[in-house]
């Protein structure tokens, strides 16, 4: 599928398989439970309600990137996209998360204020499946179409699959490209 590296919830160490890297992840909406995960773990803050972005200057020493729920698709409100843009980090969607936000026909408005943002160039955006098996990852041009279909050109949703991962990957030593 062209994947070299995968970031993987629960992995207790990096292990290279098939010229595969997987990298462990913790993802959480705790920033004590973040304090205490170990270094070489790739850090993902979730916000899923505008109340965790309440303790975003905090977040910028302990986490590589904020991961977006579904939920907090349709309460984001530009107020709290400025939150994201001022933490600085990269911002992690799920495609897999927006399929089923459009599945059940509800309001991506505050994911239109994401991709205004991405838009011009004040926030870095990572995509990525969102995949809980194997059989649910999907191929980096399904993610990047899906990218352009929500609005991003397609500099920005290839620089979201590609460089600002990888950007986040090197930054944990893990050398993925």
């Amino acid at each position: 599928m062209g994947y070299r590296v995968i970031c993987v919830e629960g992995l207790s160490r990096s292990i290279a398989h098939n010229g595969i890297l997987f990298i462990p992840r913790k993802t959480s909406n705790n920033i004590n439970d973040l304090l205490r995960t170990k270094h070489h773990v790739l850090k993902v803050y979730l916000v899923s309600s505008p109340n965790d972005l309440k303790s975003y200057p905090k977040l910028r020493s302990i986490v590589a990137l904020v991961c977006l729920s579904s939920k907090a698709f349709s309460v984001l409100t530009p107020k709290h996209v400025e939150r994201l843009i001022t933490l600085g980090l990269p911002i992690e969607l799920a495609i897999r998360d927006v399929y089923k936000v459009v599945n059940e026909g509800r309001n991506l408005k505050g994911l239109d204020y994401l991709v205004s943002a991405v838009e011009s160039g004040r926030l870095r955006l990572i995509a990525c499946s969102g995949a809980s098996t194997y059989l649910e990852l999907l191929h980096p041009k399904v993610i990047t179409s899906t990218l352009i279909e929500l609005g991003v050109d397609e500099v920005n949703a290839l620089k979201a699959v590609t460089s600002t991962p990888a950007k986040v990957i090197r930054g944990l030593r893990h050398g993925g490209r």
